[in-house]
């Protein structure tokens, strides 16, 4: 796992990336200190790759999981 730092001054953020990383997000977030799921917003084409081991994992921390799901492409 290797986190790389987005430098925005006081909106500076991590980002986390390795392998199955998706299935230890919801034990990362509760080690983090979150009491609940995070919104997990997306596409279907996105969701349908990568939302069954996110799910997974966050059902595991937390219950329910609230997701958004968004419109695929079409700029404006």
């Amino acid at each position: 796992m290797k986190t790389l730092r987005v430098n925005l001054g006081v909106r500076s953020y991590p980002i986390i990336v390795g392998a199955d990383i998706l299935g230890q997000a919801g034990c990362m977030l509760a080690g983090l200190g979150f009491r609940m799921a995070p919104i997990v917003d997306g596409n279907s084409a996105v969701l349908r790759l990568h939302g069954l081991a996110l799910f997974r994992s966050l059902e595991q921390s937390f219950e329910p999981v609230p997701v958004i799901r968004i419109g695929d492409g079409g700029g404006v």
